[in-house]
């Protein structure tokens, strides 16, 4: 696997890999597929470790694949599927029964997201949502909770309207954090949705390892 570097985890910050998506583009469980040697989600948890006081992930379905990541597995607390939010609530919910102030959220099918990324986000103010951001495009599952926005995001959901990450986000105190392009010059977000972009992704993960340079 390509190699990371360690940075201090903030003691007050839990992390939690969003998975409970449908997959519908891919067809089947994106988070257990295998980019050269690895699965996407092993990967992710590779990169989120180090940055964090702990990892759990958010996934639906039967737990039990899951088992040897050796992370505590989150089920959305609303029923059918309503999206992201959900996931993100349960990460508020556990990291705050568990004593922490903060939690980190990332993608489980975003392999190459940086190793510095839960550092710059919390460089700011701790009760604001921090969100990060490559070129133009902001990208609301990437980024820095309060817990105690847990209530506020609750009800948000109970409403059955518009439930995307960033009318939660726009409702609240945040900022956004720009990220630049990854060492090998590809998107830092980069995700995989599809066959084709699992291809890109195997191609880019068998350059980084022959290439790595120290990348955080």
């Amino acid at each position: 696997m390509e190699r990371t570097n360690a940075i201090a985890s903030p003691p007050d910050i839990s992390g939690c890999i969003l998975a409970g998506g449908l997959s519908r583009r891919m067809g089947r469980d994106k988070p257990l597929l295998n980019v050269d040697g690895e699965t996407l989600i092993s990967r992710v948890i590779a990169r989120l470790r180090p940055q964090v006081a702990r990892v759990a992930i958010n996934a639906n379905g039967d737990p039990a694949r899951f088992d040897a990541l050796a992370c505590p597995v989150l089920a959305d607390p609303f029923p059918g599927h309503p999206g992201p939010l959900a996931g993100i609530l349960a990460a508020m919910d556990d990291a705050g029964s568990a004593g922490y102030e903060r939690v980190a959220t990332v993608a489980a099918d975003t392999p190459f997201f940086p190793c510095n990324f839960v550092e710059r986000l919390a460089a700011g103010d701790s009760a604001v949502i921090s969100v990060a951001a490559s070129g133009e495009r902001v990208h609301p599952v990437f980024a820095l909770w309060p817990v105690l926005l847990a209530p506020a995001l609750r009800d948000h959901l109970k409403d059955e309207g518009d439930r995307s990450v960033m009318r939660f986000v726009r409702a609240q105190r945040h900022r956004i954090v720009a990220f630049p392009p990854s060492s090998d010059g590809g998107d830092a977000f980069f995700n995989v949705n599809t066959p084709e972009d699992l291809a890109v992704a195997r191609r880019r993960a068998q350059s980084r390892e022959k290439s790595f340079d120290g990348e955080v």
